[in-house]
């Protein structure tokens, strides 16, 4: 048995050791908003709310329950973000795998989008997890790549989601 790290273990150490600053920040701006609904409203009155002329049920009720498990604690917050974006890392790099077959290339990928420093934003700030959140389960379908002809518009949109990591 080899001693050696599993390449596709980097991009989610080196994504760690870039993103792990954003568990140090506090609620800003709407992350009030949305503390304040789900602490005095229901849960289906919560999610019914617009935000923004839209209806976020997913995300209203990803952010009732961390609180209710966690209580209002900014760090249980960011740290499901964070937790979200290391799994989307490692779809990514399976992603590539898949589509290049070369591990080294899966890895400097995956590796570039985990430190990208934009995604900082999205990670530390509450109210903008729904990102990351939709980013990963965009990424979650990536076990069909397979299936998609690159040459087809819907493989060729696939790919450039994937690759530009929004």
């Amino acid at each position: 048995m080899s001693n050696r790290i599993p390449l596709v273990c980097w991009p989610l150490i080196a994504t760690v050791v870039v993103q792990s600053h954003v568990l140090f920040n506090v609620f800003v701006f709407d992350d009030f908003v949305y503390l304040y609904a789900v602490s005095n409203l229901p849960l289906l009155d919560a999610v019914s709310v617009p935000w923004g002329g839209r209806l976020l049920h997913s995300f209203t009720t990803v952010v009732w329950m961390v609180k209710f498990l966690f209580g209002p604690d900014p760090f249980a917050f960011l740290l499901l973000g964070l937790l979200v974006h290391l799994a989307s890392v490692g779809l990514l790099f399976e992603i590539v795998l898949c589509l290049t077959g070369r591990a080294a290339v899966a890895a400097f990928g995956a590796t570039l989008w985990g430190i990208n420093p934009f995604i900082a934003g999205t990670l530390g700030w509450v109210s903008a997890h729904g990102q990351a959140y939709a980013t990963g389960m965009t990424l979650s379908y990536g076990d069909k790549v397979e299936e998609m002809p690159l040459s087809s518009s819907a493989g060729s949109g696939f790919s450039f989601c994937c690759l530009s990591g929004r």
